[in-house]
């Protein structure tokens, strides 16, 4: 008896074990869907995936905690109307999630040789980011389908202050300064940090040992809204692209 209790056990075990791997390589494959193809291929799922909730994107707010994705909602739940979402934008992943939604939008895979042209030339400042080449660029936008979010309080500082407020470090607190801001136009538009991407040896911050990419911002430049929001945090070993940290 005891025998065949353990070999059911075993067998249940195995099952289980089985189908946590199936489970696990489906949700791995869903995921990597978009690595697998040139991003003027993405879909429109796909780039909004990217821009809102990927290894260089986190939307959180009053109604999310820190760790939690928007994905995880039931289908048809809002989220908060003031919600953000935070991008490493120098990520080649997130220009080019921009460059396609630019396409997307303009019906690309639908037009002549002569009009994709077109398109491609007014799509190349997003890929080539100029200023991403000494600089990592971060943005704060309202959440995906919202209109406000971006704390105000961003507008009225001076850069200096801005540079006591917001910083940019890895996982053992080495930071990066602050060396411009664009503040938003309105309050539907992104606020944008550009930290310097080199020390004074000219070495980049984030390499592929590093562990962690922590953007943090100073709890009153969100008001009431509580602290849960103030700190972002994005895993490197999820930001390697061909072996080199995209950010």
């Amino acid at each position: 008896m005891k025998k065949s209790y353990s070999h059911a056990r075993r067998a249940a075990t195995m099952f289980a074990a089985a189908c946590a791997l199936v489970v696990a390589a489906s949700a791995q494959s869903a995921q990597d869907d978009w690595t697998q193809k040139p991003y003027n291929q993405w879909t429109m799922k796909e780039v909004e995936q990217i821009l809102s909730d990927s290894p260089w994107a986190q939307t959180r707010g009053k109604g999310i905690d820190p760790g939690v994705s928007v994905s995880d909602f039931p289908l048809g739940m809002s989220v908060d109307s003031e919600d953000i979402t935070l991008r490493l934008r120098s990520a080649l992943p997130v220009r080019q999630a921009f460059a396609r939604l630019r396409q997307l939008k303009a019906k690309y895979d639908a037009q002549s040789d002569k009009a994709k042209a077109s398109i491609d030339e007014k799509t190349k400042v997003l890929l080539e980011c100029p200023a991403c080449a000494d600089n990592y660029v971060v943005t704060l936008s309202p959440a995906p389908g919202r209109d406000k979010g971006v704390p105000s309080a961003l507008r009225q500082m001076s850069l200096a202050e801005l540079k006591l407020n917001v910083t940019l470090t890895d996982e053992r607190g080495t930071k990066r300064e602050l060396v411009h801001f664009v503040p938003q136009k309105s309050q539907g538009d992104e606020a944008t940090f550009f930290f310097e991407r080199y020390d004074e040896k000219g070495a980049p911050l984030f390499t592929p040992s590093s562990k962690k990419v922590v953007i943090q911002f100073a709890p009153k430049i969100f008001g009431g809204r509580g602290t849960t929001i103030t700190k972002f945090e994005f895993d490197v070993t999820k930001m390697l692209v061909a072996g080199q940290v995209a950010f």
